[in-house]
């Protein structure tokens, strides 16, 4: 998982649980309802901040560009 997303995913985590714990004491159709479309939502979380491993075959003849990853630097003006 991305650390990004931790706090994204513990937040919908908590809502998620009083959600359910609601639907658990006070029953009836929307709090269970809500509990679901809450626990959908987790694993969108889950699923959007995943982290996979990458293989990348060494080749020099091989152009790689990365796929995802973070601006680490930004330059206004033109390039020359």
């Amino acid at each position: 998982m991305a650390k990004a997303g931790a706090p994204y995913i513990i937040v919908a985590l908590l809502v998620t649980a009083l959600l359910t714990l609601a639907w658990y004491r006070l029953g009836g159709r929307v709090w269970g309802s809500v509990a679901v479309v809450a626990g959908f939502l987790v694993l969108s979380f889950l699923w959007f901040f995943r982290d996979p491993e990458r293989k990348v075959r060494s080749n020099p003849e091989i152009l790689l560009s990365p796929a995802d990853g973070v601006v680490n630097r930004f330059h206004e003006g033109r390039d020359t």
